[in-house]
């Protein structure tokens, strides 16, 4: 299933692959390893700011985590592919392999609402008037 997914992350960056998708998933994958998609959160004052950078954070966090899907929708595809090839029989939850990992992927788009909701119980921030 890993390899699998791998091989979907490939098959995105080979000619008819999906550029646009793979460019987005770029910087989005940058922010999210810097913590840009968190980190001001951490800096804000108001209610109202937090909530801006929450909903900026979560949409940084969108590319990577469709982009990763994609990779496990074309493993499976894979999969799939190479069983009915062989003559085998793929199991519905066989086939659900290459998607090991998206849930990672869903709690890193999740973390800054996540944040927000902790910082805000702690009292980080202003009510806006």
């Amino acid at each position: 299933g890993i390899l699998a997914h791998e091989i979907g992350h490939a098959k995105q960056y080979a000619p008819g692959g999906t550029p646009l998708l793979n460019k987005m998933a770029g910087v989005s994958r940058g922010a999210v390893g810097l913590g840009l998609h968190t980190l001001p959160l951490l800096f804000a004052d108001k209610e109202s700011t937090a909530q801006l950078f929450t909903g900026l954070g979560t949409a940084a966090s969108l590319p990577l985590l469709g982009h990763e899907l994609d990779a496990s929708w074309k493993g499976r595809n894979l999969l799939k592919q190479a069983a009915s090839k062989t003559g085998s029989k793929l199991g519905f939850l066989q086939s659900l392999s290459p998607f090991k990992g998206v849930p990672s992927y869903m709690l890193a788009t999740a973390l800054p609402y996540i944040m927000y909701k902790y910082l805000k119980g702690k009292g980080q921030y202003e009510k806006d008037k």
